[in-house]
This record gives C-alpha cells, structure tokens and sequence, in this order.
C-alpha cells in the first residue's frame, strides 16, 4: 500500500510551479473527474497504470476538466507532469517539458545513490532536445544506429517516469496532441506501451501513475489498432453538458458576476445580453476577427501565443513596449473575454490562454515573418535572464 506521507519526506509540495488554467469547479462533468483519480488512486495502489485520451472540440470543457483533475490530485499529494503541444513546437518538446520537471524533483529529492543515474537522464535528455550532450554519452550513442539511438533516449525517459512514480503517485499530462508533430507523437506512443502496458503485457512492478492526452480529434497514428491492443487504453470523449448542469453553470457566481458587471442588473439589457450571445455564436466569429479591434490586445495575445507557457505581467510589458495604462487596458481586456486566466507565483502575475484552442486559434494566425520574429524577441528576453529553465525554453524559440 503506498504511504503519500512518507513519500513526501523525498519530494517537494506537489503543486510545482503553479499553471493557470480554468476554474476548478466542472459542472456536469462529475462522473469523469471521479473516473480519472478512481485511474490514478488504482495505479498509485500497484493496480495497473493506464493511457486517458481525453477528447472533444474545442471548447467543450477539457481544459477545465484536467485543471479540476489537478487541483484534486495535487491536494491528495500525487504528482502532475504537464507539456503543451502547439504548432511551431521542436519534436519532443512536450515530452522534454515533462521530462525535465521530472529531473529537477529527483535531483532535488533523491537518494544521492541516484546521481549517476540522474546525470547520464540528463545527458541524453539534452541530446534528445538538439543539444550536445557530455562527450562520453555521446560516443556512446554515436556507437548504435538511429534507431537503437532513439529506443535508447525514449527507454530512459520511460525509466525516469517510472523512478519517480515509486516515489508518489503520478499524472504526465500531455495537452493537445492532435497539434503534436510525428516525432512528439512516436515518443507518445512509445511511453504508452511502456507506462501503460495492457493487463497481459504488464511488467511484475508497473508504473505507479497515469499518462493523460488530450485532443480535439484522434490523432491517426493512435487509432493504430495494433497499437492500441497494447496499451491499457480508456477513451473518454466529452460532449456537450445536460440541460441539468447548463441551469448550474449558468446560476454559478462567476456567470453571475459577469452579467451583472456587464448589465447593471437592468432586466432589458440581461435579455440584450443573452440575444446578443445567441447572435454571435450563429454568425460565430473568430477570436482574432474580435482581437483585431484592438491592436494592443492583438501584440499581447501573440506573445502568449509564441510563448506557449505563462509569462509574467511586467515580461510582457517589456517585450510588447507597452506602458503601464495601455498594458492594463489590454491584459483586461482579454481577462474579460474569458481568454487569459491568471495566477501568482511568488507575488508576481502570471498570465497564459485559459483554452489551448483560443492560443492555436491566434498562433495559426500570425504571419510567419512576425512569428518568427517574435520567437527570436522571446529567445533574446530568455537568454538575458539565465538560468536552467530560461535557457532551455530560450532553444525552443531559436
């Protein structure tokens, strides 16, 4: 029987950094936020691990469903890895955003037996990313073939999950993998059939945790059936909420808040409010059809896109050259949208698209000169800041 409590002698607070997202409130969405602890609990107890794809277009709740997933499990002390596909992304860069929380908790935590482990993870990973690896790794890998070279880095990517699931029960996260590249998605493959084995394929000690993807649609390579008789797979597709949870959501305090800031109260413009909502989604525009009314918005929305992680208020202000007043103005009106969510770390504010469609949505809309440019804006702004994780996001933009 695992003990959360004494595993948290080894490991820091569950949460991590914090990761703004949606409210953790789901409304009609009960039953799927207790079917995935029910996953997660069962796994932690050594009772098989399992692969979630979590499905459904855009916008129909699977973003709020994963952050009330989270603030569950992390409450329950179990651990949340998380990586962001979106197009532009290097191969493997959601993988290696995970796998690089990984190292930094057992670096930090683990028994010092494990450094020469841990190290030659982190050689490989960093080859894994395009960088240059320590010399005596990389004479190594340059000894096998392509292939082998690639088992070998996704094996000891499975390995490190896997050390650190014995530790506390865990949950990688893998958001949007129908915008994942081929290379993003075979590695996705692979650690299914390796952390998610089914019944029959299961290992004597199996890996204490789940793997989560989401997706507005199946990739095609996972509806690969051969695949997907390996793996313990559980499809769950949202759909749109009972007329039950509309009534709740719609009476919610945060929906409520709204109208009134919006109306005033005033009966007539709560019905102007309402026709006018039913008015828009019929001739349903497009986020940056709305963004492109106001061009401060529209830079701040790029940047968020580009960025593809929460920047803080004042790195906005100085990458976006706006001034106090105009970047007030523009970070509320995206907060009013419903666009932005916030969260603090530390006393500072952060902020990130609340919908990862929203963010492609405004990413597949930049035109590639200012894309480009904008990624090298945020290498540059990365670079001048040092640190691990600066330089490590810094090569994702160059």
């Amino acid at each position: 029987m695992h003990s959360s409590k004494a595993a948290a002698n080894h490991l820091p607070p569950p949460g991590g950094p914090p990761t703004p997202g949606n409210s953790g409130t789901c409304y009609g969405r009960e039953a799927d936020l207790d079917q995935l602890q029910a996953l997660l609990d069962s796994a932690g107890q050594g009772g098989g691990s399992s692969l979630i794809v979590l499905s459904g277009k855009a916008g129909i709740g699977k973003s709020t469903l994963i952050s009330a997933a989270r603030q569950r499990f992390q409450a329950a002390d179990m651990l949340v890895l998380e990586g962001w596909c979106s197009p532009g992304k290097p191969t493997h860069a959601p993988i290696l955003q995970v796998a690089q929380r990984a190292l930094e908790i057992l670096e930090r935590y683990a028994d010092p037996a494990q450094s020469p482990l841990l190290d030659e993870l982190r050689q490989s990973f960093a080859t894994l990313g395009g960088e240059d690896g320590a010399p005596a790794q990389a004479r190594r890998l340059a000894e096998l073939s392509p292939e082998a070279r690639r088992v070998s880095l996704f094996e000891q990517l499975a390995s490190l999950l896997q050390i650190l699931g014995e530790r506390r029960p865990l949950a990688v996260i893998i958001h949007d993998v129908d915008h994942a590249d081929p290379g993003t998605l075979d590695l996705v493959r692979f650690l299914g059939s390796m952390l998610a084995p089914a019944p029959a394929l299961a290992p004597e000690v199996p890996f204490r945790g789940m793997f989560v993807l989401s997706c507005a649609e199946y990739p095609a390579l996972l509806q690969d059936p051969m695949w997907a008789e390996q793996v313990q797979l559980v499809s769950m597709e949202l759909t749109g909420l009972t007329a039950e949870a509309v009534q709740r959501y719609l009476a919610s305090g945060e929906v409520v808040r709204r109208a009134l800031e919006a109306t005033g109260g005033n009966p007539r413009l709560l019905q102007d409010l309402i026709r006018g909502a039913a008015g828009r989604l019929s001739a349903a525009p497009t986020l940056d059809q709305e963004l492109s009314l106001e061009p401060d918005t529209l830079i701040l929305a790029q940047l968020l896109a580009v960025a593809g992680r929460p920047l803080a208020g004042a790195t906005l202000g100085a990458l976006s050259g706006l001034g106090q007043t105009a970047l007030s103005t523009a970070v509320g009106s995206l907060s009013r949208r419903g666009v932005v969510a916030k969260s603090f770390s530390q006393g500072e504010l952060l902020l990130a698209f609340a919908q990862a469609n929203d963010q492609n949505a405004i990413y597949g809309q930049i035109p590639p000169a200012t894309r480009r440019a904008l990624h090298l804006q945020l290498a540059d702004h990365l670079a001048a800041q040092g640190g691990d994780q600066e330089l490590e996001a810094c090569a994702e933009h160059m």
